[in-house]
């Protein structure tokens, strides 16, 4: 028999493990002593919730769990390959919270600050960093749609990365509805806004060529327009430099607007919180490859190891509880990948 863990998965060494337990014990003592709770979800989500989650290219990366005995041999004689599974693994935290705060929102604070640490699974191909198996350490704050509730999370999680030893990293901050009405005012349909912002969330793995030739060819945009486009998600500079070059472009899109005021007053609020200006920076190019974010989001990066990508990423999720209730959930979480941290520490 095979003594290896499966390709994408890891076994720890007790020293490892120690060491886990270790960051992760920094992460909850930070978390808790802001006033943040610990729930557990289960690790299977019903596949129909999965396949439901506006999860982008993380759709295509779930486990899919069999059916069993009789349902699986009817499946199979049905040759339809989606009834073969109703149920998968989950690939992140923040759908199964989502799942959870709408049947038990009647029992719990108002809002709701709350963690989650535990494992999470991608099918995708294993690379340095990048593993099928991993553990995410999230907070997350529901039913507060103040900018407050961002910067409160950023904040908090800034002050555990540097509880357990990463001093040289960068909060990137955007805010997706920025993205959105620019690809609005430029032509896009309404249907293919969030696609078009997920590529750019590859621009550090690929460059802006590559980017560049994804929007004019699975996008059908002119090289003109594409060109526009990487300029305005380039505009570099200070956090102040950067926002007053964003005030040109207003007064000509509502949703342009709101999410530029937001990106301000979370800017701010960071400043007067304390959290060291070298330490957040707003990013254009930052979108997450998440259909779910609606509003702010964030990627962190080491100065030391920029290579290994973002090592805490969130952002605001206002309507992924739409598909449990009726009622407006409003959400916005932040994950600490702890598997990613362990390596690299």
């Amino acid at each position: 028999m095979k003594t290896q863990a499966l390709k994408g998965m890891r076994d720890l060494l007790p020293a490892e493990q120690t060491l886990r337990d270790y960051i992760q014990g920094k992460i909850l003592e930070t978390y808790r002593a802001s006033g943040f709770e610990r729930i557990s979800t289960p690790m299977l989500e019903d596949m129909e919730n999965l396949d439901k989650s506006d999860g982008g290219d993380n759709l295509n990366l779930i486990f899919k769990v069999l059916k069993r005995g009789d349902k699986l041999t009817a499946a199979l004689n049905t040759g339809d390959p989606k009834q073969l599974s109703d149920m998968g693994l989950r690939y992140d935290l923040t759908l199964p919270l989502s799942r959870f705060y709408a049947a038990n929102k009647d029992k719990l604070p108002h809002p709701f600050k709350v963690i989650q640490t535990d494992r999470v699974f991608r099918a995708e191909r294993p690379q340095k960093g990048r593993l099928r198996e991993f553990v995410q350490c999230d907070i997350d704050i529901l039913g507060d749609s103040s900018p407050n509730a961002e910067v409160e999370l950023i904040d908090v999680t800034a002050r555990a990365l540097l509880k357990i030893g990463f001093t040289g990293f960068t909060v990137n901050i955007n805010d997706r509805r920025i993205l959105r009405a620019m690809l609005e005012k430029m032509g896009f349909a309404a249907d293919q806004l969030d696609s078009v912002c997920i590529s750019f969330d590859k621009l550090d793995k690929i460059g802006p060529e590559k980017v560049k030739t994804i929007l004019v060819e699975d996008f059908a945009v002119s090289e003109s327009d594409a060109d526009e486009i990487l300029k305005f998600i380039a505009i570099k500079g200070s956090n102040a430099e950067v926002l007053t070059a964003l005030e040109g472009y207003t007064g000509r899109n509502e949703m342009f607007d709101q999410g530029l005021s937001e990106l301000n007053t979370v800017v701010k609020y960071l400043a007067d919180f304390g959290v060291p200006a070298e330490n957040f920076a707003v990013d254009l190019t930052i979108a997450r490859g998440l259909d779910y974010y609606t509003g702010t989001v964030y990627e962190t990066t080491l100065l030391d190891h920029p290579e290994i990508g973002s090592v805490c990423s969130g952002g605001r999720y206002d309507n992924l509880a739409e598909f449990y209730t009726d009622k407006q959930l409003p959400g916005v979480g932040i994950s600490i990948g702890l598997t990613l941290s362990l390596i690299h520490i």
